[in-house]
């Protein structure tokens, strides 16, 4: 039988580290009323290697086209997804949730939108049981840069205000429009960051 010392007793908690306390803050603003997250699902890509810049291509266009096939930009909302490194370090693999606000997402609409085989690749696509459970599942790693090489949210109206803005320049401007254009030159000439 261990006896606690007064000291013991009065100790204080082990402040959290600035990873730890990322992690949590970052899953629980995952967790807001604001997201209705339903779907979850893992790709793991059979012929190539997924990485931070091929990913958002993938999940930008993705949403794209399936919000194009339903013909609602509603289709899907949100997608929230983390790229985690295997053990063996020779591929990637992606954990994504979906927030199709209360419509169901078909996995052979979303593998076919994804352009990708429904059940190699698409290994797991169900509907969300346990939100919070998920939520901390694909966040577990973020903190460590080793395992997970990137994580984002997609929001479906910023992807087809892009869209728009390409096709159609003059489609509209918002109020920070010049600050934007100016911090992405910046970035451009400064860090060398590319523009997908």
């Amino acid at each position: 039988m261990d006896i606690i010392t007064q000291n013991q007793l009065n100790a204080k908690p082990k402040p959290l580290t600035f990873s730890e306390r990322y992690l949590n803050d970052y899953a629980r603003w995952l967790k807001q009323d604001k997201f209705n997250w339903s779907y979850a699902g893992t790709y793991r890509p059979k012929k190539t290697k997924v990485t931070n810049v091929n990913a958002l291509r993938l999940l930008r266009n993705t949403i794209e086209n399936y919000c194009r096939f339903k013909r609602s930009s509603e289709a899907i909302k949100y997608l929230y997804y983390t790229l985690e490194q295997d053990s063996s370090r020779s591929c990637n693999h992606l954990h994504f949730v979906i927030d199709s606000n209360s419509k169901e997402v078909n996995r052979n609409e979303l593998a076919a939108a994804m352009k990708r085989h429904k059940t190699k690749e698409l290994l797991y696509f169900e509907p969300i049981q346990n939100i919070d459970g998920y939520i901390n599942y694909i966040t577990k790693r973020i903190a460590n840069k080793s395992l997970v090489t990137g994580h984002n949210l997609l929001v479906t109206e910023q992807i087809e205000d892009n869209y728009l803005k390409n096709k159609f320049p003059n489609y509209k401007s918002h109020e920070n429009e010049k600050y934007h254009e100016r911090a992405k030159i910046f970035s451009k000439v400064l860090y060398g960051w590319i523009q997908i």
